[in-house]
């Protein structure tokens, strides 16, 4: 997970999903990236369900550690959910983790279901239940064919898509469009 840590950002609602991934997938590593007002409750959190050891904080890095961090995850999350009128924006870093082929796994609210193509390339959830975060994670986890075609279809989404190159040229399309319609 990438963001400040907040409440509307779920991080800890993805710790509580943490000791049942762990059934599954003992190796299981939670990462996150990010510093923020709920660090101490969320090491608190994590030592209190006895997964201090697989939660791993890394507070704020630079944009070459940033990508090496999506590089090398397997799965990315940002199980955000509502913070009363707090709501996730569009989700930026969704879209950084699917350009680096990476399935994501997002909450349900806000924009952030727009980061991704729903059953292709990752799944919007609501994350206010731990226990869905866990299923959903598992699933995607322990189904490598999935996994990777999610993948590969994050990057190619996000290249087709989302690209500046691509919304340049959709734009000039839509100039010429409107031109042509006076």
């Amino acid at each position: 997970t990438v963001g400040r840590l907040q409440k509307r950002k779920g991080h800890d609602n993805f710790i509580r999903a943490l000791p049942t991934i762990k059934k599954s997938i003992p190796e299981m590593i939670y990462a996150i990236v990010g510093s923020g007002p709920m660090e101490r409750e969320l090491k608190a959190l994590a030592k209190e369900l006895d997964v201090s050891d697989d939660v791993k904080f890394h507070g704020e890095v630079s944009d070459e550690d940033m990508l090496k961090c999506y590089q090398q995850c397997d799965l990315f999350s940002l199980p955000n959910r509502a913070d009363g009128a707090d709501i996730e924006g569009f989700g930026m870093v969704s879209l950084e983790a699917q350009s680096c082929a990476k399935p994501a796994l997002v909450g349900n609210s806000g924009g952030t279901p727009e980061t991704i193509a729903e059953g292709k390339t990752g799944f919007a959830i609501d994350c206010t239940q731990p226990d869905l975060i866990a299923t959903k994670a598992i699933e995607l986890l322990t189904a490598s064919n999935t996994l990777s075609q999610f993948g590969k279809d994050a990057r190619k989404r996000a290249v087709e898509q989302f690209d500046w190159k691509a919304i340049v040229r959709r734009s000039e399309q839509l100039f010429r469009d409107l031109e042509k319609s006076r």
